[in-house]
């Protein structure tokens, strides 16, 4: 079939061809280079949020550590409150006895 084409189509198609060809490669091209860019953000996006993953643990680990000292302190004071009572409860009989 090819050598049914006349001449003057071939002088014009051939050139129309090998520019689309060059365009084409010239497209695949970008399209690498975003793809390779695309691959480069994908890399920083997720390194990032496994940071932001690592800080949010660090603060859970804080305020638990936090929250457990805090508990402790209202532990003390509620065990001096008892004492006191106690203290109190006692002084009160010891007077009632005298």
């Amino acid at each position: 079939m090819v050598e049914k084409i006349p001449s003057w189509i071939e002088r014009i198609l051939i050139p129309s061809l090998n520019e689309i060809r060059g365009e084409l490669k010239a497209v695949n091209s970008r399209i690498d280079s975003l793809d390779s860019k695309i691959d480069s953000l994908e890399k920083v996006v997720s390194a990032r949020f496994v940071a932001i993953e690592e800080r949010l643990l660090s603060l859970r680990n804080e305020m638990d550590a936090k929250f457990k000292a805090l508990e402790e302190r209202f532990n003390v004071v509620y065990d001096i409150a008892v004492l006191k009572a106690e203290v109190k409860e006692l002084r009160e009989k010891i007077s009632v006895k005298s």
